[in-house]
């Protein structure tokens, strides 16, 4: 038998010495004692969702249901048509079924995946949608504004103080919902999600602050075309019927 580490450690054994043995573990009847001639590092063979187990692999014929075949790179479909023929001709009639090892593996993570692609459309349709509200914000804000803005730029306020100006106030509001969001998002992640995850990674503040100025940017940038267009007005347009 061969045994994983955590399956060493949980029997109770220290080290390897040649006299551990396992017992009816095929075959609970005829109690069948075999040695334990090796212990492997642990390994993830399922959901990393879950820890690793203890695992005992051994020979036992009687068990056998699937074979693992490895393949060279090439044209695979005439490999497997060649495996088909062998299989229907020792197989006694049982079906052939088979499936590709990184397959097996993509299969374990394919929720979290179809879950990040949901999430992302998702974000994606939220940051648009948020976008053309501010947008019709700024070009509301701009517009009431306006007089306020040829006057400064009739006194000589340069284009980048108007720029400032009228991004501030945005600015604010996105601060304002950083610092909401932000901790709320790093307690659901982290409290929530990963740990569902026997191994996981850590958030990091560093990837909070990254977000929240990737906000600030795209709040700069949907505001900054009516925030050039006003400040590069002509005072005259707004100031003449006054």
């Amino acid at each position: 038998m061969i045994v994983n580490e955590s399956a060493f450690k949980q029997i109770g054994w220290t080290e390897l010495d040649g006299t551990q043995k396992i017992s009816g573990y095929f075959d609970a009847d005829t109690n069948e004692v075999r040695e334990v001639i090796g212990v492997i590092k642990d390994f993830n063979y399922d959901n990393l969702k879950l820890k690793i187990e203890p695992l005992i692999m051994g020979i036992a014929p009687d068990y056998y249901q699937e074979m693992a075949i490895r393949l060279n790179p090439g044209d695979i479909t005439d490999r497997i048509n060649l495996i088909e023929e062998l299989w229907s001709k020792y197989a006694n009639g049982a079906a052939f079924e088979y499936s590709f090892v990184d397959s097996n593996f993509d299969s374990l993570y394919r929720s979290e995946k179809n879950m990040g692609n949901i999430i992302l459309v998702f974000t994606v349709l939220a940051i648009s949608i948020a976008c053309l509200g501010l947008f019709g914000l700024a070009a509301y804000t701009t517009e009431q504004r306006s007089k306020e803005i040829s006057i400064r730029k009739a006194m000589g306020a340069t284009m980048p103080h108007l720029v400032t100006l009228l991004s501030k106030d945005f600015t604010v509001l996105v601060l304002i919902a950083f610092v909401i969001a932000g901790p709320l998002a790093y307690y659901v992640m982290d409290q929530y999600w990963l740990q569902n995850f026997a191994f996981r990674t850590s958030i990091g503040w560093v990837l909070i602050f990254g977000a929240g100025m990737l906000s600030i940017l795209i709040a700069w940038l949907t505001v900054s075309y009516q925030s050039f267009k006003t400040a590069a007005s002509n005072p005259v347009d707004y100031l003449k019927s006054e």
